[in-house]
């Protein structure tokens, strides 16, 4: 009988792994391969501070898979967009940030899928962003909300997700014009 064993190493990173926007990863030796838009994860990552921000418009973040972890500090990011637009997030689990996922100021029409967010202070945390869509994700055992929507008024769905065992579901914070179902 021949047995395989694979150990996979999370990657300790004392700052915060960015996609910038002309497309090069910071810092290179981040475990995240390119091919053109689409970054993928090539193995697990603990971070002290946020976790992967995104600076750059169309373009996918696939997790593949792995872990995004924080040490949870209380105002830390797993995954962050502010003013982007048409970025797909994912397949990975996000844990022990202040938020799991973060799209502010304008980040709008991004798409956040397959992903499981859990033991985060929020889970996912949509602020003044619209026509985005938050689907088949797994958002359980965070200390605050699921998901939060926050001056974000204009067409964001939110659909197929397992909300558990989180202090609230989902909450609209000044924001009107969302679809949410099953």
């Amino acid at each position: 009988m021949l047995t395989l064993a694979f150990n996979v190493q999370s990657v300790k990173a004392s700052g915060t792994i960015y996609i910038r926007a002309d497309g090069s990863i910071d810092p290179p030796t981040a475990p995240i391969q390119r091919d053109g838009d689409t970054y993928t994860l090539t193995g697990n990552i603990t971070s002290d501070g946020d976790g992967i921000v995104i600076e750059r418009n169309n373009a996918t973040f696939d997790g593949a898979g792995y872990t995004v972890q924080g040490t949870e500090p209380w105002n830390s990011k797993g995954v962050y967009l502010s003013g982007r637009s048409k970025a797909t997030i994912k397949n990975m689990e996000i844990k022990a940030f202040g938020y799991g996922i973060c799209l502010y100021w304008s980040s709008n029409y991004n798409s956040i899928s397959g992903i499981h967010i859990t033991a985060n202070n929020q889970g996912i945390q949509l602020s003044e962003s619209s026509n985005n869509t938050i689907f088949g994700n797994k958002i359980t055992n965070n200390y605050g909300n699921g998901i939060l929507l926050s001056f974000s008024s204009k067409n964001n769905t939110i659909s197929g997700n397992n909300i558990t065992n989180n202090s609230f579901g989902i909450q609209l914070y000044y924001s009107s014009g969302n679809s949410i179902s099953r």
